[in-house]
C-alpha cells in the first residue's frame, strides 16, 4: 500500500502521535493524518 493511511486496525497506542505529532493528531479517540509529509526526512 502506498502513501500514508489510518484504518480500523489502529489501537490509538499514541505512538505515531509521540514520533510526528505535527503530522499525526487525534480525533474523537483515534488517530488522524493532519498532512502529509514534507519531505524524504519526515517521511521516515
Amino acid at each position: 500500500m502506498d502513501g500514508w493511511y489510518v484504518d480500523d486496525r489502529c489501537t490509538n497506542c499514541d505512538v505515531a502521535r509521540q514520533f510526528a505529532p505535527e503530522l499525526i493528531g487525534e480525533a474523537d479517540g483515534r488517530s488522524r493524518i493532519l498532512r502529509p509529509p514534507a519531505d524524504e526526512a519526515e517521511n521516515r
